[in-house]
């Protein structure tokens, strides 16, 4: 489990391997202020799964219905 960070302050709040699979979240609770995942990550991780988590989706996170 890891996060994420350029020198330019680009960042990604929680990184997570799993079964040989990236998995990359940014956090926000509130889901109007809006959030992306830095198109660095996405080029640098072209095959990395990349979620915004926010109120609405947070169970689905904390407890996903399909655990690979």
């Amino acid at each position: 489990r890891y996060f994420w960070r350029t020198h330019n302050g680009q960042e990604i709040d929680y990184v997570e391997e799993r079964n040989g699979h990236l998995y990359a979240y940014e956090f926000t609770w509130n889901p109007k202020k809006k959030k992306k995942i830095p198109k660095s990550f996405l080029e640098q991780y072209p095959v990395a799964e990349a979620k915004i988590i926010h109120k609405h989706n947070f169970m689905e996170f904390i407890m996903p219905e399909n655990l690979t």
